[in-house]
């Protein structure tokens, strides 16, 4: 089928993408209804979208919104047909993210709710969902934060939504909304997405046996209501083996994530995407265990997979060679780490953009080679990058920016530029200390570091 060149941005990139013969018609009708639809009410959308139940005449519809978003301040075509929920509710998210990106989220929000209704925020909950498919993270970041000030919390998709806003702050600007929410959260204790995700909030702040309850509660709810073989199921086990391998209990990990992958095999085929990911998180418990060969392994399988159903030049894939790479890094193999990781990043700033988290790991993985080669004004140069990036995307105090003042301070130390080591330590240690106990062993180890260069200035 002939293809014809369209772009899409991402973050601060383009991708360039191609459009079917389909998705040039759906464009062309968009334009055709939105030149019809100028000065009509939104009936007459309703009524392509009930006379015509082809998709085309959908998409054809979600292209006029789009251009209403780009060309219209007053937004009104797309709230109302929020308003009017399903089959119409879904047809506005793109729409909902171009205004978004044009006008900004408080404006956004505003719009969408100057005629309140349930709907309001299932769309929300649709566009945060399609933000962070698009790895909008900064976008997804500011637009969470903008609905937690008009969020009543008072139905099951604005709770779920509040509490995903709740998981992109940090704890000191948490407690105008963390009490409302814990509160509501009692009222849907039946609800496996409601527990997924205050499962999720606690597993960011490291609380994983609270993170462990609340997804066995989900696992619980699940097998009830759709069986053993369901792909929400897996995504439980999946999500209950990430909390033992963060507990580094890797046995335990091991035993949910194949749980997961039995069922993705089951259910998807050898080849799917979903089953890279579990591949992954396999490799990732080796690695834990410091089995390199085995992760190495499974790595190569969800890397092969992805390439295959992904495309070379995919973000999935750039994940696949950025885990390789460490694999190299840890059997102290530096140079065939630094060209996974080169594979990795060429794709990351191709796809993602110069200022996303992933290039920011990425960079300080790189980074952290250049260190082992001694290497330390390349390092340095890597880890500032990546501290950037960081402060960019979260803020001066996230605890990522933490990580990579520390980094820094190693690597000054390396160069023996020891009153610079010494002040990137003590501005790791004054945010870890914000969400941190004193005998938490990040804190200690950043203590002991002060200690170190103290004494040898």
């Amino acid at each position: 089928q002939r293809e014809l060149c369209g772009r899409w941005e991402i973050g601060d990139g383009s991708l360039y993408v191609s459009y079917t013969i389909e998705g040039y018609f759906h464009f062309v009708l968009g334009e055709v209804i939105y030149n019809r639809s100028n000065g009509r009410d939104v009936e007459f959308l309703k009524q392509i979208v009930k006379e015509n139940r082809l998709n085309g005449a959908k998409e054809g519809v979600k292209e006029c919104l789009i251009r209403d978003a780009q060309n219209n301040d007053s937004f009104h075509l797309t709230c109302q047909l929020i308003d009017a929920g399903d089959p119409y509710l879904t047809i506005c998210i793109k729409p909902l993210l171009t205004f978004l990106r044009r006008c900004g989220a408080q404006d956004t929000i505003e719009k969408v709710l100057q005629n309140p209704s349930a709907n309001d925020w299932k769309a929300f909950l649709h566009l945060d969902n399609l933000l962070g498919e698009l790895q909008l993270i900064k976008i997804q970041k500011e637009f969470r934060q903008a609905t937690l000030k008009k969020n009543q919390f008072d139905n099951r998709d604005a709770l779920e939504l509040g509490i995903l806003a709740l998981n992109s702050l940090e704890a000191t600007h948490r407690q105008d909304f963390q009490p409302f929410i814990e509160k509501k959260l009692q009222d849907f204790l039946n609800d496996d997405e409601i527990l997924g995700a205050w499962a999720f909030f606690q597993k960011r702040d490291d609380k994983y046996e609270q993170a462990l309850e609340f997804f066995e509660r989900a696992l619980s709810i699940r097998l009830v209501t759709f069986g053993e073989e369901h792909a929400k199921v897996a995504a439980t086990y999946n999500n209950i083996g990430t909390i033992w391998s963060r507990k580094e209990e890797f046995d335990k990990a091991l035993e949910y994530y194949q749980k997961s992958l039995e069922i993705k095999l089951k259910t998807l085929g050898e080849e799917h995407h979903s089953v890279a990911v579990s591949y992954g998180n396999i490799g990732s418990v080796w690695k834990g265990k410091g089995e390199y060969d085995k992760a190495l392994e499974f790595y190569q399988r969800s890397l092969s997979i992805r390439l295959t159903s992904l495309g070379a030049f995919h973000p999935k894939v750039a994940t696949s060679y950025s885990n390789i790479g460490t694999i190299w890094k840890r059997k102290h193999e530096f140079d065939r780490a630094m060209e996974f990781y080169m594979k990795a990043l060429d794709i990351r700033l191709k796809t993602l953009g110069q200022d996303h988290r992933l290039l920011a790991i990425l960079l300080n993985n790189i980074g952290s080679v250049w260190q082992q080669k001694k290497e330390f004004g390349n390092a340095l140069e890597c880890h500032q990058r990546s501290l950037a990036i960081k402060i960019k995307i979260h803020g001066p105090e996230h605890r990522d920016v933490a990580t990579s003042y520390f980094n820094i301070g190693c690597t000054l130390e390396s160069m023996k530029a020891y009153g610079r080591a010494l002040e990137n330590y003590q501005n790791s240690l004054v945010i870890k200390q914000k969400s941190l106990e004193t005998n938490h062993p990040d804190v200690l180890k950043l203590q002991s570091a002060i200690d170190r260069v103290r004494a040898l200035m």
